[in-house]
């Protein structure tokens, strides 16, 4: 399959360790304004989760706000503690067969959600890709398979050929990206014709219409479309105590614990009150990849 290539394969993977902290944070610090310039948000965020995915290895494999829903799959007791995580990607996941499926992952992160869905649906292949190397770094050292395998790789320039995939995973990450259009393109590039692309995102209410507009002119056909923003918030509210506890452990600052409550939608703070008050959506996605000639 095309996609066999491993940019990683024979590398000796040190240690995970924190590279330039100052620096990554001095990126962070800008993720307010981030968002209305493209160039700056993409470093910004790519700084933000070279940070995290530097944290304690042991602490958490999932950075996501969850799903409180009425599916509760069977877990591994070691991942119980982040149960609503896991459960968001089986919400997301579950709503195709990926059974002896090429499935990629955008936005792995930490590598605690791809290694679920290699583990969970049993498909052929899990190829996991995140723009930040530490954490790729990271779920190379984790998180082993004989159907798993990490690479470093942007959502805008995904590097697979055409055609390589029988599922595209994306849970949370592209709202980071500079253009959601241009990830559709690719995802619907290296996608086969039939192929699905298992989507789930936070939008401003007011984008809903568009976003849904560029997916089909990208190529695609909508399966299912729901806002889940009740069982996400639901999920914050219940994942509360275990969060704070994480972000008090890991941040020492006053200002790095504000930013990290804010980015976990600690009830209370900014991006908890937007989706509660609905003026930020969040949605799941399965769509179908038309054939070349139909798309459009």
């Amino acid at each position: 399959m095309g996609a066999e290539r491993n940019p990683g394969a024979g590398m000796k993977h040190s240690p995970t360790n924190p590279a330039s902290p100052a620096r990554d944070w001095a990126a962070v610090l800008l993720l307010p304004i981030a968002f209305a310039i493209p160039a700056l948000r993409r470093r910004a965020w790519r700084s933000f989760y070279q940070l995290f995915a530097s944290a304690d290895p042991d602490a958490f494999a999932l950075m996501n706000y969850g799903y409180a829903g009425e599916t509760q799959p069977p877990l591994d007791p070691d991942q119980e503690h982040e149960r609503y995580a896991y459960q968001l990607y089986h919400r997301v996941a579950a709503a195709v067969d990926l059974s002896d499926r090429d499935v990629l992952e955008v936005g792995c992160g930490r590598g605690g959600g791809t290694a679920y869905l290699a583990r969970r649906f049993g498909p052929r292949l899990v190829v996991g890709i995140d723009l930040a190397p530490a954490a790729i770094r990271l779920c190379r050292e984790r998180h082993r398979g004989d159907n798993l395998r990490f690479e470093i790789g942007d959502a805008m320039a995904l590097p697979f050929p055409d055609a390589s995939f029988d599922a595209v995973v994306n849970v949370e990450s592209a709202f980071c990206y500079p253009s959601r259009a241009g990830f559709y393109a690719e995802v619907r590039r290296v996608l086969r014709d039939g192929g699905h692309f298992l989507y789930a995102d936070i939008f401003d209410r007011g984008q809903v219409g568009r976003i849904e507009t560029a997916l089909q002119r990208a190529g695609f056909a909508l399966v299912e479309a729901a806002s889940i923003n009740d069982e996400v918030i639901a999920a914050c509210d219940r994942d509360t105590d275990r969060r704070r506890a994480l972000i008090d452990r890991l941040c020492r600052s006053r200002l790095t614990r504000t930013i990290a409550y804010n980015f976990a939608a600690i009830p209370g703070h900014f991006i908890y009150r937007r989706l509660a008050a609905g003026r930020r959506q969040y949605r799941a996605y399965c769509l179908r990849a038309l054939e070349k000639a139909h798309a459009g």
